[in-house]
């Protein structure tokens, strides 16, 4: 029997749209907290450059361990002998 190498999987989708939120949240409360002015083009900016960051995020970071094959599946346990009547044992 042989073992297949665990499939490395990036997602830079995700990150792209996780990067977007994250940028579009940067520049609402950098205009909350009056950093900068509100603007339309800034607001672009900042997250347009959020979902860049994010994309290269999800394509290039470090991954998580992947998850290796499955280990063999022991046999289930004797099943518990009956003792006693169905109806249970009360007075």
């Amino acid at each position: 029997m042989t073992t297949r190498e665990p499939v490395l999987h990036r997602h830079p989708i995700r990150g792209a749209i996780w990067g977007l939120v994250m940028g579009l949240g940067v520049i609402l409360l950098l205009m909350v907290l009056s950093k900068v002015q509100l603007q339309i083009p800034t607001a672009i900016i900042y997250t347009v450059v959020g979902g860049v960051v994010g994309a290269l995020w999800g394509t290039f970071a470090p991954p998580k361990k992947p998850k290796g094959p499955r280990p063999a599946a022991a046999e289930a346990p004797p099943a518990a002998p009956m003792t006693g009547s169905a109806e249970g044992t009360g007075g």
